[in-house]
């Protein structure tokens, strides 16, 4: 039952026990979520309601009484930062004091401070303080992200300030092509002068270096297995290669002439024997081609 209050400040007389529509009474406090088995008990609020409570009362203007209601309303909603970025989204965090009643939260998101968008709301508190929350918004790798901290009760909607974050751009994806040219399987150490080629990488080549191993023992080059090894130097001589506890060698890379197409102009005759030769593309961006059978070579000089 509702109570008229008649006076400026009502309460309830003391000692007073009447229940008579006379008794000066509090405001009494209804919600837009009653606590029932049609709601059970409040879980289920009708309409997705969050269930605001408010005091309703009177005022008479003009000798009529008026009804009016005063609610609850959250205050110190703020958009805070963002963490875990990614290509895809990021998590955005917000907070709120509900003073003392349910609200919902949840943050729009676009890439204009129009945003276009919004995250699943939630209901936070109810609670008297800062109460923090979050959620995940997402976009386009690369692209800015605007977004804001909004929090509604039943009877209005109250937003945060304006704020941004840049997603993750996605790693550049390169690839290499590397090609040797007239270069046979056997060939005479007299004749063995100078090795070519083409090459091409996705972000450009910058240079293109080239490693000759000799194999004598039983060790791994890119994961094949080898024989022990001796490779090239900047002399143009051959020198022993430490072999790795893996069993295998890495080549000393020497800088080719020319990047598109190149050449690499032996300083003296290899000795006869069995060598792997690889060419491998440092790329504009610093990218270095990984050496494997797409980039290596198998010659044997006689």
């Amino acid at each position: 039952m509702f109570h008229i209050d008649a006076g400026p400040i009502p309460t309830t007389q003391p000692g007073g026990t009447s229940d008579d529509d006379l008794t000066d009474v509090r405001q009494p406090v209804a919600t837009t979520c009653p606590a029932n088995p049609f709601t059970l008990d409040g879980a289920a609020c009708p309409g997705g309601a969050a269930g605001t409570p408010f005091f309703a009362f009177t005022n008479p203007v003009g000798g009529v009484r008026t009804l009016f209601a005063q609610t609850y309303q959250p205050d110190g909603i703020a958009t805070g930062g963002a963490s875990g970025v990614t290509t895809g989204g990021a998590t955005v965090s917000g907070s709120v004091n509900p003073n003392g009643a349910p609200v919902k939260v949840l943050f729009n998101f676009g890439p204009t401070t129009s945003y276009g968008s919004s995250t699943g709301a939630h209901i936070a508190g109810p609670s008297e303080g800062a109460t923090g929350f979050s959620a995940v918004v997402t976009g386009s790798p690369g692209s800015v992200v605007h977004y804001q901290a909004v929090t509604e009760s039943d009877f209005g909607t109250f937003a945060g300030a304006d704020q941004s974050l840049r997603l993750a751009t996605p790693p550049a994806r390169f690839s290499f092509r590397v090609k040797f040219k007239g270069l046979r399987r056997r060939i005479r150490s007299k004749k063995f002068k100078k090795i070519t080629g083409t090459a091409s990488a996705t972000l450009g080549v910058a240079k293109v270096e080239i490693g000759i191993v000799r194999v004598t023992g039983k060790v791994h080059i890119a994961r094949k297995q080898r024989l022990a090894c001796r490779e090239l130097a900047s002399n143009g001589r051959l020198k022993t290669i430490k072999v790795n506890k893996r069993g295998s060698c890495t080549p000393v890379l020497l800088k080719a002439k020319g990047t598109t197409k190149w050449s690499f102009t032996l300083k003296h005759p290899l000795p006869t024997g069995k060598y792997v030769i690889v060419a491998v593309i440092v790329d504009k961006a610093h990218h270095i081609q990984p050496i494997n059978s797409s980039n290596e070579a198998t010659v044997t000089v006689i």
